[in-house]
C-alpha cells in the first residue's frame, strides 16, 4: 500500500461473487462503472479490499475472467490469507497468527469422528483452513460435539 502518503480516508471491503461481481452480467456493466468511480474518485486516498472465500488460485482464475481491479488487500480462503497488492505477497504476521494455536492434525482427527461431514475439494484446503460439506439437516447436530472434541485439544 505504498500508494498512500499517509493514512486512508477510506477502505472499502467487499465480497466477490454475486456482490462485486455479478456473475449473471455478460458484460460486467455494475463491475465496470464501479471501476470508473474507484479510479477517478477514490485510489488515491482510499483502500479496496476483497475479501472471498475462494481459495488463492480461484481468485485468480475470477481476474482473468472478469475485470476486477487489483485491490491494495485480498483477503482469501475465507480470512486464512491475506496478501497485498497485485502482486500477492503474503502478510508473514497473519501466517504467524494463525499457526500459534493452529494444529491441522487435531482438526483432521476430530473431524473424522463425524461421518456426515465430506472433504472439500483439495484446492479448498489450505495451510489453515479444513473445509467440509454436510448436510444442512446434520449441521446442528454435530456443531456442539465437534466444539467440544476440539476444544479439549486447545
Amino acid at each position: 500500500m505504498d500508494w498512500l502518503d499517509g493514512s486512508a480516508n477510506l477502505m472499502l471491503v467487499s465480497d466477490l461473487d454475486d456482490t462485486m461481481v455479478d456473475h449473471t452480467d455478460p458484460d460486467n456493466l455494475s463491475l465496470l462503472r464501479f471501476n470508473a468511480l474507484w479510479e477517478s474518485t477514490y485510489r488515491q486516498d482510499s483502500i479496496l479490499v476483497f475479501s472471498t472465500g475462494r481459495p488463492p488460485t480461484l481468485y485468480k482464475e475470477l481476474r482473468k475472467e472478469k475485470p476486477i481491479l487489483n485491490p491494495g488487500i485480498t483477503i482469501t480462503s475465507v480470512g486464512t490469507e491475506i496478501a497485498y497488492g497485485e502482486e500477492l505477497v503474503l502478510d508473514e504476521g497473519w501466517i504467524q497468527l494463525l499457526s500459534k494455536n493452529w494444529n491441522r492434525n487435531v482438526v483432521l482427527e476430530e473431524t473424522a469422528k463425524f461421518p456426515d461431514f465430506i472433504p472439500q475439494a483439495d484446492m479448498d484446503q489450505g495451510p489453515h483452513k479444513v473445509s467440509f460439506y454436510i448436510p444442512k439437516e446434520k449441521a446442528q447436530e454435530v456443531t456442539s460435539p465437534l466444539y467440544t472434541s476440539l476444544a479439549q485439544h486447545g
